[in-house]
Formats: structure tokens, C-alpha cells, sequence
């Protein structure tokens, strides 16, 4: 029951994990400055992207203030203005600019121009996706099959005198102001340089016995050597598709192994040619008692003979061991599967090559350095120091009592009550925290405007500000500390509303004005206004309604990022701050049972709010005294040593949400604790399990390139639903559009079902893809 409910809420769900690649912003900046990535590795593997991102690297650089002042060699004719790494179409794309722009540039290559595609197979198709994109600058990509694509490719590097300079770059340095290029054992500088070298690092191994044998390949040259031979090609991407497509053309026996049960990311033209060769398995012949000596004698061994000319798909297989003349696979329930076997084509993709990138001190994203744990470890210790020092610890009580900042500062400003107020606030430490917290809301926010430009993320970003500003600022520290100051709350209908919202005190403005955080901040996000002596009826009733009411509905319309992503504080800060950190939240199977952490936090608060109601409302009875012991014990009483604590404030409320989720930012983006921890998330999962809400997909744009998956700082595993034309339902998801706005192919919108199922798209756009095709489409209308 136990293990139904954790599968339906989290660990069901798909949990695909990101490659790792250099780290680069989206216009391709690294950490070495003045060196930019283009091409494949900003993560999109198609053509047109690869000449747009070239093309628009040299841009941004003839665009850089410092550059055009030292160009041509004015300080240094010795010097180039850009070396370029990579002669593939990123690279000549950018020689291209670079020659119309008279810069003086060299081009290293340490294998051949356009080598990704010259080892494309002989007459492969050739899909130069988006068919409406015309990528910036000067190279054409006009060409359907591979060899026109070189001559037409090739033509346009002679015409334009582009010079490709045979070398094998080993590393880049910053130096004095400049970059050093060292290549074989010469060193040339440079004012900037770009890498285009594509995945060119080494092929991903099978992980099997015999994969080093002879007949094993991982390129496909001219399908026709392979004519009447038993082929297997494991994969199941694009290049592992055409391949088998080609080669059953050519007329082999092919057998494609793929370890999924799906073939979710080719391209449907690919799926549509091979599922045209599949084989009948009708066909099949079964032998039992198989004499191999790896497969025991009981076991039942199915030999495929697949007629030349056709493809056998074995979805959900993996390949066990290579032998001279036969191959071994399992299929998905285990059971074994021998295929006589000539030749094994490997067409599961290359590596970046990441030695590189580290030998020049690019890092690698998710890979972590000795600087790494230490800043980290730094990181922390200032958050632990931070919120002890704002939430009452020993570090706290040591500045009380020592009469450090802010308990130096006058008790008093004068006698009016804005100077009344202003002593008391400026001497309260959480003052000074709230007041950062709304700078770094309103900063960042305004920062992340600037640099993703759609109307969502605009509207979404000012929401966020505004409700940090106004009801979880202004209110509790200005606006209500002044009303009361002013008399508002003496006597009539004021009275009331505060007497039973925020009760007299003998402290501060002599009123709980902090209270009013709950008006946002939802049970059992914010806990202290139903864990209190004595119930406080107003607070309980608004309480309930927001969590069991409100909340489920707007939940159930626009999912859980109505609230995580337009209304909570934790998310105001890291739809901001953590804004450029989304990258870094980890992904996979292991991680998503983490998520599982924030159902045992809901459920240790609730245990106490049932112990707080029993002893209530059964003060005197044995069951009333042990709820009230309990309650005691574990909400904010159990102080270690003073400092350490293992109650509910302690561990959730200042450890997990302030000293975890904060101190995480920047290593493990700025939504760990309301991924994996946040009771009021937990609770709102269940809620998302009955949304109406979706990401839908437009399948035929997808290009499996996982760039939605590797930005969604909820870890998840966003292609596995794209991929496939299935609409995302994740219940983590958090509405904050980074994946529906990184797409380079306009594949996601937000959306919902209606009551009858028919999905209804917001109106509001969130995809800048959309949004110029929707300008293009306006234009051709008005034309």
C-alpha cells in the first residue's frame, strides 16, 4: 500500500538524468572570459543551430567594447583577434563573420573539416530542422543528402578563402589580458577564442563483454559493405535509426537492441521509415536447449532469423556479451536472447570532450572541485551563522547580550510614531534579513526580466516581487505597527480584527504583527499560527480555508506553481536569485526518492498539530498531557548544547528551509528545499495528482535534445514526456517556464484539460520560439 502510494506520487513518474557538458551561459560566455562554446555543445544537436550560434558568437564579440579597441593587432600585430577550434559548421560559420568583419582569425582542426558530417553514413537523409529557420550569418544548409550537404558546404568555404590550420588543441589559458591556444607544442594567442568541437570526445561504451572486439563499430560508412549480413545496432536515437534503416536498405539482417521500451527520441520520419522495414515476428523460429556456453541448458534461447531487407525491433533489450559469431542480449524480464551476429554497430553517441574543458579550466556542469566543497562548506556556515543570528539562537542571545548590531542602536528616534516604529524595527535582526531578502527578490527579479523577455516570465516575476514587498514586508513591519501606533486597533471593529489576529505581546510594537506572514505564507508553511497556547480561532479558520480550500482549487486549475510559482517567498528567491542556478538541481531515480522527505516532514507536522488540538481540548486528561509533553518536545524545546536542536523549528523550519535551501543555492540550484522538503509542497503534490493542469507537447518539433530536462531546477525529467507527445503531469512542477521558454524548437506550452479532456492553452506566452512564429505568421497575414 505504502510502496503504491510512493510510486503514485513521486518514484512512478519518468527520471531521466542530464549529460554533462561545459558549463556556458546561453549566448555560449564561459568562465574563462573571452572564450564562447557554439555548436553541439550548448546542447542542441542540429545543423542550423550550430551555423546560428557560430555566426552569432563572432557577433557578441564585434559587439564587446574592449575587443574593438585592441583588433587588428593595434597593440600587438602579433596577436589574432579570434582563434577558432573546430572546423565543423559552428566553426566555419564563424570564419565566415569573422572574414566579413576583417578580423584575423585561424581555424584549427584536429581531424577533418566537417567531420561530424563526413561520418555520416554514404546518402544519408538529411533534416535541417526548424524548416523555417534561417540561422544568422552567411552559411547556407540548403542540401538533403550528405554528400550534396559537403559539396554544398565545402563550396562555400573555398569561395569565402577560409584556410583550416591541421591541429590538435590540447588546452586554452588566460593570461595577461589574453588567451594562449596551446597546439602541438606551439602556443598562439589570441583576443578571443571560440570552441566548436562538437561531442568529439570518446565513443560511450556498451558496458559488456566483447565490446573491444574487431566487429564492433560505432560508425556507419557505406551500408552496402554490410549486404546479407547479420547486423545488430544498439540505440535508439536518430543516428541508431538511419542506421538500421540504411542498412537493412542495403540489404542486411538487422536487429535494432534498444534498452527503453519506446523509441521516443528519434525523429518521426525516422520512426516512419523504420517501422516500414519491421520485421514479421511471425517469422520467428524457437530452438530449445541451446548448446552456448554462457546460457544454461534449461533455458529456452529464441534464435532470430531476420530476412534480409527488414528490421527486428527489441525494445526494452540489452546487449550482455559480444562473441565472434554471435551476439547475447536480455530482454526486459530478463530472459536471455542469442542472435547469430557478423558485425554490431554501437550508435549511442560520443562524450564531450570534458579533459579538455578542464585542462582549460571551463567547468563541468554537476562536477564538483575541491573549490566546489569548500565553497560550500563556507556557504553553509554562513547560513548557519545567519540564521541563528535572525531567528533567536545562541549566536543571537550573544549578540543581545553583548549589544552588537542591530541591539546598539538607540531605543529611541523621537516621539512621533514613524520614529517609535523605526527604534523598534531597526532592532530587530529578522528586520534586516526581510529587508535583503526584498532586495535580492526585486534585483534578480528585475535582472531575470531583462534577460528571458516574455510576457510570463514578466508577469510572473513582478507577481512574486509585489507579494514580497507588500504583504510580507511592508504590512507586518510598517503598515500595521503604524495603524496600531496611530489608535486603529484601540477600540471598535479594529479592535476586534486585531485581538484575534495579532494579540497583545510584551514585546516589540506590543502587538504579534508577524502574524500576518500567515496571510501568505499557508499551514504548514508557516506553522506559528496554529501551534499556539491557546487556539486562535480567526487564524485556524483563515488557516484551513487557504489549505484545504483555496489552495485545492487553484491547484486543480493552474496547478502547483500557482502558488509555488507566483505567490510563496521561497520561490520568489529562487525564481530569482536562484534564477541562473537551475542547471545544478540533480536529476534521476535516486533523487526523486529524496522527494519523499517533504511527505515525512507533512507528516511530522502533522503529528503535532494533533497533539496541539488534543491538549486543547483535553487539558486535564492523561491523552492531553502527553499531547502537550510531545508538543512540547518537539517543536522548539529540544536545544542541544545550545545551538544544536532536533525539534520541528530547529530541523525544518531554521535547518531545512533557511540553512539547506539557502546554503544549496549556488551548488544545487535554489529549489532544494521546496523540492525535496517543503510540507506545503508535499501537501500540494497530492493536490497536482488531480490538477488539470499540463505542459503539452508538440511531438514532430521535439529533437530529444533534453535542454527542458537539464533547466528544471524540480529535477524533472521533462523530455521523457515531450519526446513522446505526452502531456507533462509531473506533480513538482513549479510553472516557473524555464523549459517551455529554453526550447529551441517551440515544442511545450502551458496548458490545461478541460472537463471533457480537450487541452485549452494559456494565451499567455511563454515560448520566445512561439512568439516569433506567431509574429511571422501575423506578418504573412497582413502582407
Amino acid at each position: 500500500m505504502l510502496g503504491r502510494y510512493i510510486r503514485w506520487l513521486h518514484t512512478g513518474w519518468p527520471a531521466g538524468t542530464v549529460e554533462r557538458l561545459p558549463e556556458s551561459e546561453p549566448d555560449g560566455r564561459t568562465r574563462v572570459p573571452g572564450v564562447r562554446l557554439v555548436g553541439d555543445l550548448m546542447g542542441v544537436p542540429l545543423l542550423k543551430f550550430s551555423a546560428d550560434s557560430g555566426a552569432r558568437a563572432v557577433e557578441a564579440i564585434l559587439a564587446e567594447p574592449d575587443f574593438a579597441e585592441k583588433r587588428g593587432g593595434k597593440d600587438d600585430p602579433e596577436r589574432l583577434d579570434l582563434a577558432i577550434v573546430g572546423a565543423g559548421v559552428s566553426g566555419i560559420a564563424a570564419a565566415l563573420e569573422a572574414k566579413r568583419a576583417g578580423l584575423r582569425f585561424v581555424v584549427y582542426e584536429a581531424a577533418q573539416e566537417w567531420n561530424t558530417i563526413q561520418n555520416f553514413p554514404k546518402h544519408k537523409p538529411i533534416f535541417t530542422y526548424p524548416t523555417e529557420m534561417v540561422p544568422a550569418g552567411q552559411l547556407k544548409l540548403t542540401a538533403k543528402i550528405k554528400e550534396a550537404l559537403l559539396e554544398e558546404l565545402e563550396a562555400q568555404r573555398r569561395a569565402a578563402k577560409i584556410e583550416v590550420t591541421s591541429a590538435h588543441v590540447e588546452r586554452i589559458e588566460r593570461k595577461g589580458g589574453e588567451l594562449l591556444v596551446h597546439h602541438d607544442g606551439a602556443v598562439t594567442r589570441a583576443l578571443r577564442v571560440i570552441v566548436g568541437i562538437g561531442r568529439s570526445g570518446n565513443y560511450r561504451e556498451l558496458g559488456c563483454e566483447g565490446e573491444h572486439l574487431d566487429k564492433v563499430y560505432h560508425r556507419l560508412y557505406d551500408p552496402l559493405d554490410y549486404a546479407g549480413q547479420k547486423v545488430l545496432v544498439v540505440g535508439g536515437g536518430d543516428s541508431a535509426v538511419e542506421s538500421a534503416v540504411a542498412l537493412a536498405l542495403a540489404g542486411a539482417e538487422v536487429t535494432l537492441s534498444y534498452r527503453k521500451k519506446e523509441l521516443a527520441r528519434p525523429k518521426p520520419e525516422n520512426v516512419e521509415k523504420l517501422r516500414a522495414l519491421e520485421h514479421d515476428p511471425a517469422a520467428d523460429v524457437q530452438i530449445e536447449n541451446p548448446s552456448s556456453e554462457r546460457v544454461s541448458a534449461s533455458m529456452t534461447v529464441r534464435m532470430r532469423a531476420t530476412k534480409p531487407g527488414s528490421v527486428r525491433l527489441l525494445l526494452g533489450s540489452k546487449l550482455s556479451r559480444v562473441t565472434a559469431s554471435a551476439v547475447e542480449l536480455e530482454d526486459g524480464d530478463g530472459a536471455a536472447l542469442t542472435l547469430p551476429n557478423d558485425v554490431v554497430f554501437a550508435m549511442i553517441g560520443r562524450e564531450a570532450p570534458l579533459d579538455f574543458f578542464r585542462r582549460s579550466g571551463i567547468p563541468i556542469r554537476g562536477e564538483w572541485r575541491a573549490s566546489s566543497y569548500a565553497g560550500f562548506a563556507a556557504f553553509l556556515a554562513f547560513c548557519f551563522f545567519l540564521y541563528n543570528w535572525k531567528a533567536g539562537g545562541a549566536i543571537n542571545q550573544a549578540f543581545h547580550v553583548h549589544h552588537w548590531f542591530p541591539y546598539n542602536l538607540p531605543e529611541s528616534f523621537g516621539a512621533s510614531h514613524w520614529s517609535k516604529i523605526a527604534a523598534i524595527t531597526l532592532r530587530q535582526p529578522g528586520f534586516y534579513y526581510s529587508f535583503a531578502y526584498c532586495v535580492c527578490v526585486a534585483l534578480f527579479g528585475w535582472r531575470r526580466i531583462q534577460r528571458r523577455k516574455t510576457p510570463y516570465v514578466t508577469r510572473q516575476t513582478l507577481a512574486l516581487i509585489a507579494f514580497q514587498i507588500i504583504p510580507l514586508f511592508l504590512i507586518p513591519y510598517f503598515i500595521l505597527p503604524y495603524a496600531g501606533a496611530t489608535g486603529a486597533f484601540d477600540h471598535g471593529f479594529g479592535k476586534t480584527v486585531a485581538d484575534h489576529l495579532f494579540p497583545v505581546c510584551n514585546y516589540d510594537y506590543g502587538r504579534e504583527y508577524w502574524r500576518a506572514f500567515g496571510f501568505i505564507l499557508a499551514w504548514p508553511l508557516f506553522i506559528w499560527n496554529f501551534f499556539t497556547p491557546r487556539p486562535m480561532t480567526w487564524w485556524l479558520v483563515i488557516g484551513l480555508i487557504q489549505t484545504f480550500v483555496i489552495i485545492p482549487l487553484i491547484v486543480r486549475r493552474w496547478g502547483k506553481g500557482a502558488y509555488c510559482g507566483f505567490i510563496c517567498s521561497c520561490g520568489a528567491l529562487a525564481e530569482t536569485l536562484g534564477d541562473r542556478q537551475r542547471t545544478k538541481m540533480p536529476h534521476g531515480p535516486r533523487w526523486n526518492r529524496v522527494n519523499l522527505v517533504g511527505q515525512g516532514v507533512l507528516l511530522f507536522a502533522l503529528a503535532l498539530f494533533f497533539a496541539r488540538v488534543v491538549s486543547w481540548y483535553f487539558p486535564t486528561s492523561a491523552l492531553g498531557a502527553s499531547s502537550q509533553h510531545l508538543y512540547d518536545r518537539f517543536l522548539s524545546n529540544n536545544t542541544v548544547f545550545g545551538i544544536f536542536a532536533l525539534d520541528y523549528y530547529h530541523l525544518v523550519d531554521i535547518g531545512l528551509a533557511g540553512i539547506v535551501g539557502v546554503g544549496c543555492y549556488f551548488w544545487l540550484s535554489g529549489r532544494v528545499w521546496c523540492r525535496f522538503a517543503c510540507p506545503l509542497a508535499a501537501l500540494m503534490h497530492i493536490y497536482a495528482r488531480f490538477s488539470r493542469f499540463r505542459i503539452f507537447a508538440e511531438k514532430k518539433k521535439c529533437i530529444s535534445c533534453n535542454i527542458c530536462t537539464s533547466v528544471c531546477h524540480q529535477g524533472i525529467d521533462v523530455m521523457a514526456f515531450a519526446n513522446k507527445g505526452l502531456p507533462m503531469q509531473d506533480p513538482e512542477c513549479v510553472r516557473c517556464s524555464a523549459c517551455v521558454q529554453s526550447c529551441p524548437t517551440g515544442v511545450l506550452t502551458f496548458g490545461r484539460l478541460d472537463k471533457s479532456g480537450v487541452p485549452l492553452l494559456d494565451t499567455l506566452p511563454a515560448s520566445p520560439v512561439q512568439i516569433a512564429e506567431d509574429g511571422k505568421a501575423h506578418l504573412r497575414i497582413a502582407s
